[in-house]
């Protein structure tokens, strides 16, 4: 990422409290080893460090993000749907998350309308007839 993109990132709207909150765990490993370790955090804060990468333009975090997210929370994306898929419909760079969740609505119908959080769900990520 280039400085000045990184900088626009920061004094935009989007708080630089949380920014440098969830630099301080990307800068840990990722920007200086190239490696995060996910297995010790909440899903919320991976989702919250999948939004943090996509605004600072961590492209590369962003697919090692989907792609942990999608192997070692497909289970509990499944019971609480709604959360995935608003996340990753708000973000275009998000396109592995909006494909499991589009797989998801087509081809388990039960798994949307059985969802925990079913009522907060948009017209548009719901399975058609």
């Amino acid at each position: 990422m280039a400085p000045q993109q990184f900088f626009q990132a920061l004094s935009d709207d989007f708080g630089i409290a949380r920014i440098f909150l969830m630099l301080g765990l990307l800068l840990e490993k990722y920007i200086y080893n190239g490696e995060i370790s996910l297995d010790k955090h909440k899903v919320s804060t991976i989702l919250e460090l999948l939004v943090t990468a996509d605004e600072l333009i961590l492209e590369n975090l962003i697919d090692h993000l989907e792609d942990y997210l999608i192997k070692h929370h497909a289970k509990e994306f499944e019971k609480n749907f709604a959360i995935l898929q608003k996340t990753s419909f708000m973000h275009d760079s998000f396109k592995k998350s909006q494909k499991f969740c589009t797989e998801i609505a087509a081809n388990n119908r039960a798994i949307v309308f059985n969802s925990e959080d079913f009522t907060s769900l948009t017209e548009n990520a719901l399975p058609q007839f």
